[in-house]
């Protein structure tokens, strides 16, 4: 699976956002959605806003980033079904990276 983090405040979030589920049902795989550091109105608001309708885990104080080296949004955290990482993409993402990595943890 992997894990996402980002917030409602982050720009590239709204670009990245859509992109993410549908790269995650192609490669059969889970991508968690985890807000960081945001409100849970402000996060839905924005995924509603964006038309994702994905669970999307609250992490108010941070305490998910900071287990995963969370220290910029939004970050991609690709972890193999041993519990390993696979990669970390800091940074807006892109079809072309999530394919990537998601294959590389869903095989």
């Amino acid at each position: 699976f992997a894990l996402h983090c980002w917030a409602s405040r982050c720009a590239p979030a709204r670009q990245e956002m859509p992109l993410i589920p549908a790269q995650a049902a192609s490669h059969h795989t889970r991508v968690v959605l985890i807000d960081e550091r945001d409100s849970a109105g402000a996060a839905k608001a924005f995924l509603h806003s964006i038309a994702v309708s994905e669970a999307t885990g609250f992490d108010p104080d941070g305490t998910v980033g900071r287990l995963y080296g969370v220290s910029v949004l939004p970050v991609t955290v690709f972890i193999r079904s041993d519990g390993s990482i696979e990669g970390k993409y800091l940074g807006q993402t892109t079809a072309a990276i999530l394919s990537n990595h998601l294959a590389a943890i869903s095989g």
